[in-house]
């Protein structure tokens, strides 16, 4: 089922983007009749294992329930059709001039992407709506009041299970594709000729059309895991913001200014994928650019370690320094006070006791 609810995300943004995808419409055709196959299949242990199940756990619900348990399936299940439009941008723009030098850059990215948001309704094709129609409900696409009957705690024990192991490997194969992505943009800048180039750009629309389906199909297995009880803050499985979905940086040249302000995306604090390649020249290209990444995420560690010790020096020498002057002052006011200079001993006093140095040294001591 979790497979099935996969593929049908993927043919429905393929028929989403009608002509412009690169599957064509014989095999978009033939690629539906065998889902719909394995959806007949699914459908039959569905009816043997997880209805009657769901409908022991609404056995005991009003009609009121009942009724907002279906609407809430239908509202999910809409919000998720609406969450299709990822082959935009990047994935859908095979005509790029040779002279776009900046393609595949974190700006041209960052630009493309914000005219994603912009793109106009499509009309959606007949087979996108037969796709559209067929359920593939699973536990965790039921209403709570059914999630947490007692008759469905094993089944939705297992979909959990399932649920994480997918989330592992669509992020796995997410950090994968974004790796890869970097090599294609660079063969497509290298390429000279028309026919070189249209090829080169194609198999970069292909990747980043695979890198949006994997991070679309992560937000999915992620919401079904929250209504299946996984916390908010699950440290492996974190919200994928569209800002997360970057690789690394692995050229200086690609550096910009204030890149070494920011965190890299989260997704790269687990980097056991790289194990999981196999033996030869993939798994050599995904170590070499780890390596960069592990390099360089060294050596801003060590800067920002350096730029701490460093301030609390300057910290600690700052309260030193108003602690001196302030016992100056008093000696200086002691001193004129036993000659007789009253004023002098008064303006000392008054120095010793300025509000910059005892507010300076009260603020800094709370960080040391």
């Amino acid at each position: 089922g979790i497979e099935l609810q996969e593929v049908r995300a993927s043919l429905l943004a393929e028929a989403s983007v009608g002509a412009a995808s690169d599957v064509s419409a014989k095999s978009l055709e033939e690629m539906v009749k065998a889902f719909h196959t394995r959806v007949e299949s699914w459908h039959v242990c569905e009816a043997a294992h997880l209805i009657p199940l769901v409908e022991d756990a609404t056995g005991n619900l009003d009609a009121a329930t009942q009724n907002a348990a279906l609407e809430l399936i239908v509202d999910a299940r809409r919000s998720e059709d609406e969450d299709d439009d990822w082959m935009t941008g990047e994935a859908s723009k095979v005509s790029v001039k040779s002279s776009d030098v900046v393609i595949g850059s974190k700006r041209k990215r960052e630009e493309m992407a914000s005219q994603d948001d912009l793109q106009p309704p499509r009309h959606r094709s007949p087979i996108w709506h037969e796709i559209n129609d067929i359920r593939i409900d699973l536990p965790s696409s039921h209403h709570k009041s059914i999630r947490t009957h007692e008759a469905l705690v094993e089944a939705v024990t297992v979909e959990k299970r399932l649920q994480e192991g997918q989330a592992t490997e669509l992020l796995d194969n997410l950090r994968s594709h974004l790796i890869t992505s970097y090599g294609l943009v660079k063969k497509r800048l290298d390429v000279k000729g028309q026919g070189l180039s249209t090829r080169a750009q194609a198999h970069a629309n292909r990747k980043y059309k695979a890198i949006r389906l994997a991070a679309t199909a992560y937000r999915c297995t992620r919401a079904a895991l929250l209504k299946l009880g996984m916390p908010e803050d699950h440290v492996s499985f974190k919200a994928l913001q569209r800002e997360d979905v970057r690789a690394f940086t692995v050229m200086t040249a690609e550096q910009e200014l204030g890149d070494s302000k920011k965190a890299p995306s989260w997704i790269w604090e687990n980097l056991e994928f790289v194990n999981t390649q196999g033996e030869g020249k993939v798994k050599e290209y995904f170590e070499d650019a780890i390596c960069v990444h592990w390099f360089r995420s060294s050596a801003l560690r060590s800067r920002w370690d350096e730029e701490q010790r460093l301030l609390l020096e300057e910290m600690a020498r700052t309260v030193r320094f108003f602690m001196y002057y302030e016992q100056k002052w008093k000696r200086e006011a002691v001193g004129h006070d036993k000659t007789g200079m009253v004023g002098y001993a008064a303006y000392a006093q008054r120095q010793s006791y300025r509000m910059i140095y005892n507010e300076t040294i009260h603020d800094v001591t709370r960080f040391i």
